[in-house]
């Protein structure tokens, strides 16, 4: 249970970023003395475990996602097609993500530019990905570090707003746990230690992923190196399709012990390691990624010129981990399909069991057609035990079944 003491903190917390938001002026908020402080405040959508900024391209309002390990910007194929916007000469290049393929892509050579506020930015080259495959049909494109490369952001989940700070002082963050990050290629880098089991502790080098919506995904190199597969008493396997660029995807949960990045511990979360042997979980110059899973439990402040990370609890900070008790996870296409792609898929979960596979076309729930639904919260809200009716399409065949939610890590006990 949350205190009333903590929901007054986390109330102030929010009212002092408020009023940050302002000409410059001499203020005092919550007995702390500004002066000449300007903040831009942008609006986000944290959904499906990604971050949406609102923003402009060539006068047309898309949604992009935040993606720190990023760089520029980047747009999907179908955005494109459908914005009906032209542009000059193409190039064409290769790019690896998270899946095990390197993929073939088509860039544009003319410059896009992109408005984020009163932020003005300029890509000089811009990937075409096909990223609604990946995250669904509410992505239009990708940015990276590049909008905040020289500046202080300040990332809140729970009120769906990224500050940009034009002046920053650290003492504005005093109650804040200040954590150094290590830039390489525009990347950054925190050193963190993850109790995998009471005897296996990974402890270095981690990345900022803010584009992936996991808590911790660790390499296959540290995976292999320990022997996790054998080690991890208990463990599921989840096979994806589009998991990133570069297609599929095998990755393991587990529980573990805690991850602790600094002082902060975070206990008993629901992790994953890579099994794929190409790509970027296959690395061996890191030990795995820190995604939104696990930064939505804190105000995120990010100060980038001075490589420096802040990080406050926030309401979400004592949250239970995600349970995966539907069996599978799934892609809104319903831009371009009449149903929900099914991307990943558990071993053993009943869905599977039933014989539902990766890249069915899931077009009805409970006798409901997918394409008439407002939002998925029956399937995103499952309980343990719950049946649900699933009629999905198959290349022409039309087939049917009901599952049962099983709580796939109910007897986890490392």
């Amino acid at each position: 249970m949350i205190s009333n003491k903590l929901i007054i903190k986390e109330v102030l917390f929010c009212f002092v970023l408020f009023c940050f938001i302002s000409c410059k002026s001499h203020k005092i908020v919550s007995g702390f003395e500004l002066n000449n402080v300007t903040v831009d405040s942008i609006n986000i959508e944290y959904f499906n475990s990604h971050l949406y900024l609102k923003t402009d391209i060539e006068n047309r309002k898309v949604n992009l996602i935040f993606d720190t390990a990023a760089d520029g910007l980047y747009l999907d194929s179908v955005f494109i097609a459908k914005s009906g916007q032209k542009f000059g000469d193409l190039a064409y290049g290769k790019i690896r993500g998270a899946g095990i393929n390197e993929e073939r892509i088509r860039i544009i050579k003319d410059s896009v530019f992109c408005k984020i506020n009163s932020l003005n930015l300029k890509s000089r080259f811009t990937p075409i990905l096909q990223l609604r495959q990946i995250v669904g049909k509410k992505a239009d494109g990708i940015i990276g570090n590049t909008a905040f490369r020289d500046k202080t952001i300040c990332i809140d989940y729970f009120n769906q707003k990224i500050f940009v700070f034009k002046d920053f002082y650290a003492e504005m963050v005093k109650d804040f746990k200040k954590i150094s990050m290590t830039e390489i290629n525009n990347r950054y880098f925190v050193n963190a230690s993850i109790t995998i089991t009471k005897d296996i502790v990974a402890n270095g080098k981690y990345l900022i992923d803010l584009g992936s919506g996991g808590v911790v995904s660790i390499t296959n190199n540290v995976a292999m190196q320990n022997n996790l597969k054998n080690k991890i008493t208990n463990q599921i396997i989840c096979n994806s399709s589009n998991v990133g660029i570069g297609g599929n995807s095998s990755d393991t949960f587990f529980k573990s012990n805690a991850i602790i990045l600094g002082d902060l511990v975070v206990e008993n979360e629901h992790l994953s390691y890579s099994n794929n042997k190409t790509g970027a979980l296959s690395e061996a110059n890191y030990l795995g990624l820190l995604g939104n899973g696990f930064f939505e439990r804190f105000y995120v402040v990010l100060d980038f010129e001075n490589k420096d990370l802040y990080l406050k609890p926030n309401i979400n900070f004592k949250k239970k981990p995600k349970t995966y008790n539907l069996g599978f996870n799934y892609t809104d296409r319903t831009d371009i399909y009449n149903g929900l792609i099914v991307s990943s898929m558990f071993e053993n979960s009943d869905a599977e069991k039933k014989g539902l596979r990766l890249g069915d076309i899931i077009t009805h729930i409970n006798d409901v057609s997918v394409e008439s639904m407002k939002d998925f919260s029956i399937l995103d809200n499952t309980k343990n035990n719950q049946k649900i009716k699933i009629k999905y399409q198959r290349e022409n065949r039309i087939q049917e079944i009901e599952i049962i939610t099983n709580d796939l890590f109910k007897y986890v006990n490392n």
